[in-house]
Formats: C-alpha cells, sequence, structure tokens
C-alpha cells in the first residue's frame, strides 16, 4: 500500500433492520427443583432454586417439626448435608429426597 492511501471500511450493517428492539443479555432462567426432606412420619416438600442454600431448607423443616435444627441430621445419597450446599452443587435433581434423622439417635435413625 503507497503512502496517502486510505483504506474505507463500511459501518453499514448487513443485518435486517427489520428488528429494531434493544437485546438484552440476562443469566439463563433457572429451573426450580422440588426437594422432599422427610423422616419417619413427616415429609415436606420445597420447590427450591439450585442456589439456594440447604441451611433454609433444614431450618425450615425443624421448625415444622417443633425442634432445632442441631437435633437433626439432614443425609441425600448418604451424603450428610452442610448449611452451604446447594441443590446445584450437589447436582440434586428434581424430585430428590432427603432423609432426615435425629441427632438423638447419633443420626443412624429417622426421627
Amino acid at each position: 500500500m503507497e503512502d496517502g492511501a486510505s483504506i474505507e471500511v463500511s459501518t453499514a450493517s448487513t443485518f435486517d433492520n427489520s428488528f429494531r428492539g434493544d437485546v438484552t443479555v440476562s443469566d439463563p432462567p433457572t429451573v426450580d427443583l422440588t426437594i422432599t426432606l422427610r423422616d419417619g412420619e413427616h415429609t415436606a416438600d420445597f420447590k427450591v432454586n439450585p442456589t439456594t442454600r440447604m441451611k433454609r431448607l433444614m431450618d425450615l423443616f425443624a421448625v415444622r417439626k417443633l425442634t432445632t435444627r442441631h437435633a437433626l441430621r439432614f443425609r441425600w445419597e448418604g451424603r450428610l448435608l452442610q448449611d452451604n450446599d446447594t441443590p446445584g452443587s450437589l447436582e440434586m435433581e428434581d424430585g430428590d429426597v432427603v432423609d432426615v434423622y435425629s441427632e438423638e439417635n447419633d443420626g443412624s435413625r429417622y426421627v
């Protein structure tokens, strides 16, 4: 290319101009999960977001049982659940069941 030569760049869009709305990029929609907490006599279904901390569900279940959450143990697929676990981090699926055990029974039997 010689000095003084110019390159012409077109800024015209090659897209169809019939669509003139604003485009917004957002997070993909989340899928709500129904998680069931059960002990020997009670079940409670919770519709939750994959990012909901398990502490919230465990606390709510304890209130329904009229006990403290620390008197209960929550297990899913043999794993003891922790406060900061989420259905997403555990890769839980819709319809999964969490078993609830009594701390008084060394966490080995249903409440």
